[in-house]
C-alpha cells in the first residue's frame, strides 16, 4: 500500500509541475508578443468628436489576441469592462468583446488597421443604443501606452 501512495503522490506533484512549467511558458510567449501590453482606445461620434475612452489590456499568442477592456469615459460608465478575442491578420486586428457584467448590454465587434508601429484605427460596430435592431458604426484609435524603458 505504502508503494501505492508513494507513486500516486509521486504522480500528482509531477503532473502539477508540468501544468506549472506549461503556464509558464504560456505567460513568457504571451509576454513577447508584439500587441501584449495596455493600450488607449478612443471611441469618437459621427462628428469625430471623443466621447468614450477605454483602457485595453491586450495578450496575444502567436495571431491571436485576447484580453480585458475597462471604460474610463464617460465617468458614469467606469463600471463596465468587458473580455475580448480576436485575431490579427497583416497587422489588421478584428476583435469580438462582450461585457462581463450580464447586465450591460454593449458588445459588438472592432476592425482596426495600424497607421505606425504605435497607434491602431479604425471602427467599432454595435447595436443602436435608440433602435437595437440598426447596427452604429463609430470610428476609433488605439494608441499603445508607453512601456518603461529596461535602462532607466
Amino acid at each position: 500500500m505504502n508503494e501505492f501512495m508513494l507513486g500516486f503522490i509521486s504522480s500528482l506533484i509531477g503532473g502539477i509541475a508540468i501544468l506549472v512549467i506549461q503556464m509558464l511558458i504560456q505567460f513568457i510567449r504571451e509576454q513577447k508578443g508584439s500587441y501584449t501590453g495596455l493600450w488607449n482606445n478612443c471611441i469618437y461620434d459621427e462628428q469625430g468628436k471623443e466621447v468614450k475612452k477605454d483602457i485595453v489590456m491586450i495578450r496575444q499568442r502567436g495571431s491571436n489576441i485576447f484580453g480585458d477592456i475597462k471604460r474610463v469615459i464617460p465617468a458614469e460608465q467606469s463600471h463596465r469592462q468587458w473580455k475580448f478575442r480576436g485575431v490579427v491578420r497583416d497587422r489588421n486586428m478584428l476583435v469580438i468583446f462582450w461585457p462581463v457584467d450580464q447586465i450591460v448590454s454593449s458588445y459588438g465587434v472592432s476592425y482596426m488597421h495600424p497607421i505606425n508601429d504605435f497607434e491602431f484605427e479604425g471602427f467599432y460596430l454595435g447595436l443602436a443604443e435608440t433602435d437595437r435592431q440598426y447596427i452604429k458604426t463609430l470610428r476609433a484609435r488605439m494608441t499603445r501606452v508607453a512601456k518603461k524603458a529596461i535602462f532607466d
